[in-house]
């Protein structure tokens, strides 16, 4: 059995969107998962204020949500608490900085999608770069070479699917992308031998 969860949230907001207001149990109706993820997502929506949660006036359910007036198109990335998370901020500048760069090292990434207040370390731009190769976002301009020390690597935008940025998703081992609304690459699940 699998057991790398599929990030939900993108298909969770579509629904929502589409459904203009809803119950929990609604949503999963419409894009499958389990109940507890729905919920922790609208809970998370709830106190980032992109969704409205009232009581449901049929009394089918005890909640009903509906969209905030100016709440964005695409699934906003929020923690449980209602923060936004920083690395899908992140992997936004970086997604544009490959955009506008013809060619790039990973040091060329993280100085130009790093903000004053929010730098982006030369490992994350690194990390990134590295899912994306594996999901054919990037290709390889001139190989790293001589280690450390050495000449680093030069790649650049092989594929350009739209304005939102290619999540990568490191526990559940996938790249997701929101211009096209689905995982595009899984990390290969390695065979376990069972010797006998």
């Amino acid at each position: 059995m699998n057991a790398r969860r599929t990030n939900r949230r993108p298909a969770i907001w579509a629904a929502l969107r589409r459904l203009r207001t809803a119950t929990a149990e609604a949503i999963l109706a419409e894009v499958g998962g389990t109940d507890s993820t729905v919920r922790a997502y609208m809970d998370a929506l709830v106190k980032a204020g992109h969704v409205e949660r009232r009581p449901d006036p049929a009394g089918v359910a005890k909640w009903v949500y509906a969209v905030a007036e100016r709440a964005p198109v695409i699934a906003p990335s929020v923690r449980p608490d209602g923060q936004a998370r920083s690395h899908g901020d992140q992997q936004d500048r970086m997604w544009r900085s490959m955009k506008m760069l013809q060619a790039f090292t990973v040091r060329d990434l993280a100085i130009t999608a790093s903000l004053k207040d929010q730098p982006v370390t030369e490992l994350r731009a690194s990390k990134y770069v590295h899912w994306l190769l594996a999901a054919g976002y990037l290709v390889v301009k001139q190989p790293p070479k001589g280690g450390r020390r050495g000449t680093p690597g030069l790649y650049r935008l092989a594929r350009n699917t739209g304005p939102r940025a290619p999540q990568v998703h490191h526990k559940a081992g996938e790249v997701s992308d929101p211009n096209l609304g689905t995982v595009v690459w899984r990390k290969p699940v390695k065979a376990v031998s069972h010797a006998a």
